[in-house]
């Protein structure tokens, strides 16, 4: 087994988009509601909320909107 690098971004997001060809593995803390854990955001898939910090492995791309 290899460990995979994570990073993590902290500010105020207000929507993550995948836009990597592949599944990107992500948590995410919420300012309201619950957190996400291991989420798997797919390939073009983009979800909205009040994110205050996001990790996902140094692999994947995703982008961040800031709101």
């Amino acid at each position: 087994d290899s460990l995979e690098e994570r990073a993590t971004t902290t500010g105020n997001w207000v929507a993550i988009y995948n836009s990597s060809d592949s599944v990107a593995n992500i948590d995410a803390t919420c300012a309201v509601g619950d957190n996400l854990v291991d989420f798997q955001l797919l390939s073009g898939d983009i979800i909205y909320g009040n994110f205050t910090s996001v990790t996902c492995d140094t692999a994947d791309v995703i982008v961040l909107y800031r709101g």
